[in-house]
């Protein structure tokens, strides 16, 4: 195909060089396999985008959504201790802006990396719970609402 490059030699409102294009689609022409989940991508330790696993676990998930370790406090951690108390810690995981080996560190609990502002959207509180129910979201509540 052809490709298209902003440069310099045009200003920003000469429309002369953009007329009739149109985008119909965007590609990363360095990476052979794209993620179907472009806004919500999540990495484990190692780097390895799970978003697909994540997603497409079967039965009931629990993801703890931890923006940030500071946000761990004694406070917060007593409503962690007593979620793991209802549940099996096979079906929790941990989604978490922040730096993956320190929050399993605190909560040795399954860790994934996700873009803040990705995390932000699925969760507004500094610390929650998102219950999926064979990948379909049923219920979300701040951790100290449980």
């Amino acid at each position: 195909g052809t490709y298209g490059y902003w440069t310099s030699s045009y200003a920003a409102d000469d429309t002369a060089w953009y007329d009739g294009w149109e985008v119909v689609d965007t590609r990363d022409a360095n990476s052979s396999e794209l993620s179907p989940f472009t806004d919500f991508m999540v990495y484990d330790a190692a780097g390895v985008e799970q978003s697909r696993e994540l997603l497409q676990r079967d039965g009931r998930t629990i993801w703890l959504c931890v923006r940030s370790v500071e946000s761990l406090d004694s406070k917060r951690m007593r409503a962690i201790e007593q979620l793991l108390e209802q549940t099996t810690n096979s079906n929790i995981v941990v989604l978490t802006s922040d730096n993956v080996d320190d929050v399993y560190d605190i909560l040795n609990l399954e860790c994934y990396a996700i873009d803040s502002v990705v995390l932000t959207s699925i969760m507004r509180a500094d610390i929650g719970v998102v219950v999926l129910e064979d990948g379909v979201i049923v219920d979300k509540l701040n951790i100290l609402d449980i």
